[in-house]
C-alpha cells in the first residue's frame, strides 16, 4: 500500500512489466477503486497489487505510470 502518493507529482514505474498503459488496464479492470483507494491488479501481468490509499481513480492518469 502506497500512502503518501501524490497525482501530478509522484509516479510508479511499471516498465518492467510491459503494460499495455493505464487506459487498456482501467479497461481490463486492472485498475478500479477499492475500499481505501485506487487499486492496480496486476497479477494478470505478472505483478502484484498496489494501493494508492486516500486516492480517487479520477484523480489519476496516465502521467502518474511510467510504462
Amino acid at each position: 500500500m502506497v500512502r503518501d502518493f501524490q497525482t501530478g507529482r509522484d509516479h510508479i514505474a511499471l516498465g518492467a512489466l510491459d503494460l499495455p498503459g493505464l487506459a487498456a488496464l482501467r479497461q481490463a479492470g486492472a485498475v478500479h477503486p477499492g475500499d481505501a483507494g485506487v487499486v492496480l491488479d496486476l497479477t494478470a501481468y505478472s505483478g502484484g497489487i498496489i494501493t494508492l490509499k486516500g486516492v480517487l481513480l479520477s484523480d489519476i492518469g496516465s502521467d502518474d505510470f511510467l510504462f
